[in-house]
């Protein structure tokens, strides 16, 4: 049988091309030792491209004519042309400048148009505006490839190749794609994301070579890419916003920087593969206890009438103190500030941020704590009722968090009904960095651009710092003294520091006290036949002794970490930067330091913490609503649709497609979508004349969704080519409304 290639390859090579070839290279590097190189000296970037540009277009015209005067082949085939050089910058600019994977597939469609058959031969033609020319020329001067590639292309087609699968250099592929998502959830599941900068940083243990090693550990070898390859994808994918960094400046973790420590002096590889075993333990369990924390935000967010959860935490206060400049860069003078804390409780049940503002006038202690979340479970209820449930979660530090107040407080609202179940966690020490740090983020990416000269100045910043949904800010007006009023009922609680997840029950009027070393663990403690955990000590009748009443509040103190005529004088030596309402503020506060509703209400009415105690304003909890179960009547019909619609078989249905020489058959005014030539993959073009084999086409710009304009020249006319039947993919009567293009043909685009 005859094929385009029966004669085999030799028949396809030129007695004198390769001479040809030679000589033409030698010609152009002459050219090229004499061009003038005098841009690489010049001062600035942009002379020196443009020098260049120059350049290169003289060295392009000057083997333009020396290629003209030494023809490609004995024939002078090129001196038909009467521009030559505009013709093959026409050639090169639709054949020469695409990217490499398009690039392949083109050349490869070029080579098969070239076959011709003649008295029963194949053979090849090369035509460049309808001009037949040797191979020199087209493949070198129109095609702009070396005799290397046209040879490469050719044994591609000869072995079968109709389109080269190759993805292109930055493109992923299936492993490239598989490593990437195995870098995302690396980071992920292990970086902490920085309350300030918003950078992630992993654990101080770990390295970009364990990450690899989990990567190369859970797929095939044949589903891996190499580590260099990986170190790039890593590279590129980060862009420098995820670290590893060498110290960490927040709390650290003991076992993580043991464990590196052991790694960079440890050499026997024995003791090397203990180690890194149980670093992976580590970081495995740091991962769990963070995987718990998000199932219970997303239960809060998906059942909010029957789980209230909450998180607490505090922002760096070098961050709020006033006077703030914008960009951190105070003026000379005015080194003194006031010392401001803020301190938040994020709701995940609607994503609200209740932020609690003082000047360090109060002690930031257990009772701190307590008055925080006891405000925002008070502005969580509603109509006097809260859910079931109550998750909360905290840092692990005994100075603010992990006390036997804090048992006591919660044991106390399981005891009168508030709740039915209280959890409390306590995250992994150096690995506690959640949602409401990236809140924090934020806070102080955006003091970094504005400027706030008063508390009240702050707290609108804050709120304007997000925008959906916006958080609260309040002034603490009132701390309560939970310690004092918890301690004579409170029994001799001691060894709790140990444990992580806490968990408050009322069974039969007692309270039930349950805990585990890790939320991952599946064993509470105390096991059944321990003794139970008593919190409050039990009286003459037989009944928990519970605290009477409402706590006394902290007395503040201005002084107690502020030196007020140090910062008197500060803001007094820097009052050229503040306006007369700023003044009068700082006047104010500096007469009356410890009376907000001086210098705080008047301009924030309604932003004061809660007056009241939680057990005057909240009852027994919410009983979460049974959904009403449907009768027999609608189950029945909804299991007869289900039954109709999983019997229904239609009949397939087809048209047929008229066609004409193996093409498509088209007419004038339709809609074509073509194999785009000029930089895209698929064009649209509206029909305007039909010939044998080919058409005239008026182009079509838009996007997929969009609508479509006929393309225009320079001159206003509309752009017209000529395209061969077998470019045209798919045809349609017209466009839709609007212009647009028929949903179905958006896979084009």
């Amino acid at each position: 049988m005859d094929t385009p290639f029966a004669k085999g390859r030799d028949c396809f090579y030129d007695t004198n091309t390769d001479d040809i070839h030679s000589s033409t290279m030698a010609v152009f590097k002459d050219l090229s030792s004499r061009c003038d190189n005098s841009y690489l000296d010049t001062p600035t970037v942009k002379e020196s491209s443009q020098r260049q540009r120059a350049a290169v277009r003289s060295l392009r015209e000057d083997f333009i004519s020396v290629t003209r005067e030494k023809s490609c082949c004995y024939k002078r085939c090129t001196n038909q042309f009467a521009d030559l050089s505009s013709t093959i910058k026409v050639w090169q600019r639709q054949h020469g400048t695409i990217e490499r994977s398009r690039k392949q597939n083109k050349l490869l469609k070029l080579f098969r148009r070239t076959n011709i058959k003649r008295n029963n031969s194949w053979s090849h033609e090369f035509l460049v505006e309808g001009k037949v020319v040797c191979r020199t020329a087209w493949s070198q001067f129109f095609v702009g490839i070396s005799p290397r590639t046209y040879h490469r292309i050719k044994h591609k087609v000869m072995d079968g190749c109709i389109q080269d699968h190759r993805f292109p250099r930055n493109a992923y592929g299936d492993k490239g794609w598989l490593a990437r998502a195995h870098i995302e959830f690396f980071i992920s599941k292990h970086g902490d994301k920085m309350p300030d900068t918003g950078r992630t940083v992993l654990p101080v243990c770990s390295t970009i070579k364990d990450a690899y090693a989990e990567y190369s550990n859970l797929y095939q070898k044949n589903d891996l890419i190499g580590p260099r390859r990986f170190y790039q994808l890593w590279h590129s994918e980060t862009r420098g916003n995820v670290s590893f960094p060498k110290l960490c400046r927040m709390t650290k973790c003991n076992v993580c920087t043991t464990l590196k420590e052991a790694l960079g002096k440890e050499r026997n590889e024995e003791i090397r593969n203990t180690l890194m075993q149980q670093k992976k333990d580590h970081l495995m369990l740091a991962s769990s206890q963070r995987l718990g924390y998000s199932r219970r935000r997303c239960d809060a967010a998906r059942n909010p009438e029957d789980l209230l959860s909450l998180i607490f935490d505090s922002m760096d206060n070098r961050k709020t103190n006033i006077p703030h400049f914008r960009g951190w860069c105070d003026p000379k003078g005015m080194d003194t500030k006031l010392l401001t804390h803020v301190g938040a409780v994020l709701c995940h049940n609607n994503g609200v941020l209740h932020s609690f503002m003082d000047f360090n006038e109060i002690p930031h202690n257990s009772n701190y704590m307590l008055t925080c979340i006891m405000n925002c479970i008070m502005y969580q209820s509603v109509d006097g009722a809260l859910p079931r449930r109550c998750s909360v979660q905290l840092d692990n530090t005994a100075k603010e968090n992990k006390h036997k107040y804090m048992l006591g407080f919660f044991g106390y609202l399981v005891m009168l009904d508030i709740f039915e179940e209280v959890e409390v966690n306590f995250l992994m020490v150096g690995h506690t960095h959640e949602d409401i740090d990236q809140r924090f983020s934020i806070f102080s990416r955006h003091l970094r651009k504005n400027t706030a000269m008063t508390l009240v100045e702050l707290a609108n910043e804050l709120e304007r710092s997000i925008s959906h949904p916006p958080p609260k800010v309040m002034y603490l007006n009132e701390v309560y003294d939970f310690k004092s009023w918890l301690e004579p009922v409170l029994c001799n609680i001691s060894q709790f520091s140990f444990h992580h997840h806490f968990r408050f029950n009322k069974v039969n009027d007692k309270l039930v006290v349950k805990y585990k070393k890790w939320e991952s663990d599946e064993i509470w403690r105390p096991a059944v036949g321990d003794p139970p955990i008593q919190i409050f000590n039990i009286g003459e009748d037989g009944k928990y002794l519970l605290p009477f009443g409402r706590p006394k509040l902290v007395l503040k103190d201005a002084s107690h970490k502020q030196d007020l005529q140090s910062l008197k004088a500060s803001i007094a030596s820097g009052k050229v930067h503040l306006d007369s309402s700023q003044r009068a503020w700082w006047d104010s506060f500096f007469e009356h330091p410890l009376n907000p509703t001086v210098w705080w209400l008047p301009f924030r009415p309604e932003s004061l913490s809660h007056n009241g105690w939680i057990t005057d304003q909240i009852g027994h909890f919410r009983m979460q609503e049974k959904v009403p179960s449907s009768t027999d009547e609608e189950r029945l019909a909804e299991m007869g649709r289900l039954k109709e619609k999983q019997s229904n078989c239609p009949a397939i249905q087809s048209r047929q497609v008229n066609r004409r020489n193996g093409h498509i058959n088209t007419t004038t005014d339709q809609m074509v979508i073509i194999e785009g030539q000029y930089g895209s993959n698929f064009m649209l073009g509206k029909v305007i004349h039909t010939y044998n084999n080919t058409l005239s086409v008026n182009l079509y710009k838009g996007k997929k969704q969009s609508s479509w304009k006929p393309m225009k020249t320079s001159a206003g006319f509309p752009l017209s080519v000529t395209i061969a039947r077998a470019d045209v993919k798919e045809i349609f009567e017209k466009l839709t409304t609007g212009n647009r293009l028929p949903c179905k043909y958006y896979h084009y685009f």
